[in-house]
């Protein structure tokens, strides 16, 4: 893994080598405003002009539609296919918009659009062809008239296609297996989260409400299920509604001692923006007391996913940031301070200019795993580990490998407490429907420290009923207290991480 690492380190302080179709269709078109379009059909032309107001205007359906009138005009009409086909790049559908490229590149006898092979070779990246990419890249460097500020998107280009051609040429162990029909259905689930004993598993699921009109209603709601006496997990089941209500919520965190439940919540009456961060507390076998985190964590715009620290004082989070039409997402940090208030949130060091989210902390306290799209990856949203160091300074961040990461989105991992375990939502082939949740081993260079745990029960000893105590776990040959907690005033019972 370390030459990921350095490879990691050469894009770090680059800026996003996202190629935006906005910016390719100025530059394409503006290669052929002084030249004339590859057509002298009239309606062609008439249709074209059409697709390029309503492409300005966003109404990409609308542009869609008057592009297949120009080529039913026209079947080789260069530029349709190429706005055709940029219409398709900017909604991800990198699928559709390779081939109207390649045609568009074999009708244009005398290549006057060269730029054509540059967005058909980062649509060619995202699907991970990696050498085919590579050669429409040397074929585009190799033209003439090129502006310098297209020669630095494919210079680009081609160091992430080499980073990618390593990952793939050094793939990771990877074995996902399905959790199975009583977690995932033919509905989405996300966001799982874990007791460090690994008997009980929390996660979001998408379900059906109901119609209104002639459209689909759904909703997010949080799920449990809890492992049988042979380590099978039993049909999940709905939260109660101290934590589900007519709106959504889901990308809970469980705290370590699995006492406090932290989750997403939205459009509630006392919601800051729409959705914020809530804590519950756990009373015997029920949440209750749920709670909206207050001002200082939650802003009046998008708050979720949340991981809380083993310190049991540091709360990381999502926030939505940037003005209307140009947000991102980052993740901020905030810590209970010894007066039992949240210090002030701020934005950790691994964000960037794209979006940073899923963050996990795992219970050593020193790893963390996240997504972002920004970091040099296989496309999409790709996993990442980084390590914290004893001042609370991230390291450098390292790339899951493939094919744990894919040229889709990998988004919500989280790891064991024995840090052997993985635990992600993905929407591949084979699955119920939708996303589903997956469990594969870690491979260990990207395993955490291990964390022991210890769990039991707390009994009055004369009437051997269950009760609520203080107590302490300590270190015999120091005489160092190692945990200090208390047991459920309900059930008596204690689950603390070592």
């Amino acid at each position: 893994m370390e030459s990921f690492r350095s490879n990691t380190q050469v894009f770090k302080y680059s800026l996003k080598w996202i190629l935006t179709c906005v910016g390719f269709f100025v530059l394409s078109l503006g290669i052929a405003q002084d030249k004339p379009l590859h057509t002298k059909n009239s309606k062609a032309k008439k249709k074209f002009e059409e697709a390029q107001k309503s492409y300005g205007l966003y109404y990409f359906d609308m542009a869609i539609n008057s592009l297949d009138a120009a080529l039913d005009a026209d079947a080789d009409f260069v530029e349709a296919y190429i706005l055709k086909g940029q219409i398709f790049m900017e909604e991800h559908n990198f699928p559709e918009a390779i081939p109207l490229f390649e045609k568009a590149i074999e009708l244009d006898v005398n290549k006057d659009i060269s730029l054509t092979y540059l967005m058909l070779a980062e649509c060619q990246l995202e699907e991970a062809m990696i050498m085919v990419a590579m050669g429409n890249l040397e074929t585009f460097e190799a033209q003439e008239g090129i502006s310098n500020y297209a020669k630095g998107k494919a210079e680009k280009l081609i160091e992430l296609a080499v980073y990618r051609k390593t990952l793939m040429e050094n793939p990771v162990i990877y074995n996902p297996i399905n959790l199975g029909e009583n977690i995932n259905t033919k509905m989405v689930e996300h966001s799982p989260t874990l007791t460090v004993d690994e008997e009980t598993i929390y996660f979001t699921r998408k379900t059906f409400v109901g119609n209104v009109g002639d459209r689909d209603v759904f909703n997010e709601d949080l799920f449990v299920s809890h492992k049988d006496p042979k380590g099978n997990w039993v049909k999940a089941e709905a939260l109660g509604p101290e934590i589900n209500t007519p709106t959504n919520e889901g990308a809970s965190a469980i705290s370590p001692d699995g006492k406090y439940l932290f989750f997403t919540s939205c459009e509630r009456r006392d919601t800051k923006g729409s959705c914020d961060i809530y804590i519950a507390t756990k009373s015997g076998d029920k949440w209750v007391k749920a709670r909206n985190l207050g001002a200082v964590i939650n802003s009046r715009s998008w708050e979720s996913q949340p991981t809380f620290a083993p310190d049991g004082r540091t709360l990381y989070y999502v926030r939505r940031v940037g003005p209307r039409g140009k947000t991102r997402k980052d993740i901020y940090v905030s810590r209970i301070q010894d007066n039992g208030q949240w210090s002030k949130p701020t934005s950790i060091s691994i964000n960037t200019s794209g979006n940073e989210e899923s963050p996990f902390t795992h219970p050593d306290g020193e790893t963390f795993y996240f997504t972002s799209d920004f970091y040099p990856g296989m496309g999409g949203r790709d996993l990442f580990m980084v390590k914290i160091d004893s001042t609370g300074e991230f390291g450098e961040p390292v790339n899951l490998g493939y094919p744990i990461n894919s040229p889709k989105d990998e988004v919500s991992l989280i790891v064991s407490a024995n840090g052997k375990s993985a635990y992600f939502a993905s929407g591949m082939e084979g699955g119920f429907g939708g996303w589903d949740l997956y469990k594969f081993d870690l491979p260990k260079e990207i395993q955490p420290v291990p964390v022991n745990f210890t769990k039991g029960i707390v009994y009055d000893a004369e009437s051997l009923e269950p009760i609520g105590a203080k107590f302490e776990i300590i270190d015999l040959q120091s005489g160092d207290i190692v945990v200090e907690s208390f047991s459920d005033k309900s059930t008596g019972q204690f689950l603390v991480t070592i």
